[in-house]
């Protein structure tokens, strides 16, 4: 649990979210605040890290510059989480857009992980060999994928959708992706709202929610 809620609070602290014309984006959160939500993170028994396998499934780029770089933000992540020994060497930083930050103790990658790639969808052996699976590009959800899908998640597996990976091409399965994420982007009917946003957490005490206000 400690090993996957410190990779889903780096997601929310480190992608870069592009915002409107003329919008004031938000003070970026400072390393301080962050490590004080991650110091409230529930412990393992033995107080030892477990190994974590990390799968990063991306797809070709979509949209304009700066927009929807599924393999840049691949290639970065994996030296993020995995290090210079595991990222490809043209990585290059860990941020996804910008000037390269100043975290050179980063590309040490996280303790214990491993981290591998995909490309559209994984294969069955690396669903098999993986942990934890981040999908940050459309998936062309089919009836396959569901059961693939759930059975992963059956043995204990964890998947996160990020973005556009929750939309969903034909609505005949969007209840059952829906059943099985969450949530589900709907081909007709679902709409973005562009703008301010107030977020408020409904389950504080929840473990994943720890510290997070």
């Amino acid at each position: 649990m400690s090993n996957i809620r410190a990779l889903i609070l780096a997601f929310a602290a480190l992608i870069t979210v592009l915002v409107a014309s003329g919008a004031e984006p938000p003070a970026p959160r400072g390393r301080a605040e962050v490590e004080a939500v991650l110091a409230r993170a529930p412990g393992s028994a033995t107080g030892e890290l477990r190994p974590l396998k990390v799968l990063l499934v991306a797809y070709r780029k979509d949209h304009g510059p700066n927009e929807h770089d599924y393999p840049l933000w691949q290639k970065r992540w994996r030296l993020l989480l995995g290090g210079e020994q595991q990222a490809p060497p043209d990585a290059g930083q860990i941020n996804l857009y910008g000037p390269a930050v100043d975290a050179s103790p980063a590309h040490a990658g996280a303790p214990k992980i491993e981290v591998n790639a995909a490309w559209g969808w994984p294969s069955p052996e690396q669903l098999a060999q993986s942990d934890l699976v981040v999908t940050h590009c459309y998936v062309n959800w089919d009836a396959t994928k569901l059961v693939e899908l759930k059975a992963f998640l059956a043995r204990g597996g964890g998947w996160v959708l990020v973005h556009p990976a929750c939309i969903v091409p034909t609505t005949d399965i969007v209840g059952a992706v829906t059943e099985l994420t969450g949530l589900a982007w709907e081909y007709g009917y679902t709409g973005f709202r562009h703008g301010p946003l107030d977020l408020r957490i409904t389950a504080p005490d929840h473990p994943i929610c720890l510290g997070l206000h």
